[in-house]
């Protein structure tokens, strides 16, 4: 069997907003959506969505059954899928590590913390993994909207951390 995602965009009567709908079902619909995507596994979860630099669109991101995250381009069409351990438990942040507004995506599942780029590769020396589960969702900061990211989370174990995206405790943080 197949399960599809339909994807429609509306906008308000006076156009002042639109609106981008994403709907799963396992059976195919004979409905007019600006497109669908066919995929054998089920989908778990729509994660979150990041801009491609190179088509100036969106990639839609979703989790499959297997744990699979997939990004699905503006036409539908799958472009990569990256093999998780387990379902994404944070939003997904836009990063720009090397400040050439080219965007990658950080996100964390309960033991890992991955940072990826637009072809769904690996960035530096992500994924960090942690023997204790993250006990609350990774927030990612700029304090000084200069690029300068921050990554907070904290463990089961009781520990806040404070990592760069160079996959290094920040300098001068101590857990606690």
């Amino acid at each position: 069997s197949h399960y599809t995602i339909y994807a429609d965009i509306f906008s308000s009567i006076n156009k002042n907003y639109f609106s981008f709908t994403l709907d799963i079902k396992k059976e195919t619909l004979n409905t007019p959506y600006l497109w669908a995507f066919q995929h054998s596994m089920a989908i778990q979860n729509i994660v979150g969505s990041f801009d491609d630099h190179k088509t100036k669109s969106q990639f839609i991101l979703v989790q499959d059954s297997s744990q699979q995250l997939l990004a699905i381009n503006k036409e539908g069409k799958l472009e990569w899928t990256y093999p998780l351990k387990s379902p994404v438990k944070s939003d997904i942040f836009l990063v720009d590590i090397i400040k050439n507004n080219k965007h990658q995506i950080v996100f964390n599942t309960p033991n890992d913390i991955y940072l990826i780029d637009r072809n769904g590769k690996n960035v530096g020396l992500f994924p960090i993994h942690f023997a204790s589960e993250l006990s609350n969702p990774l927030q990612v900061i700029d304090y000084e909207h200069n690029k300068n990211y921050r990554l907070w989370f904290s463990t089961k174990k009781h520990y806040t951390y404070s990592y760069t995206l160079d996959a290094k405790l920040a300098s001068q943080f101590h857990p606690f």
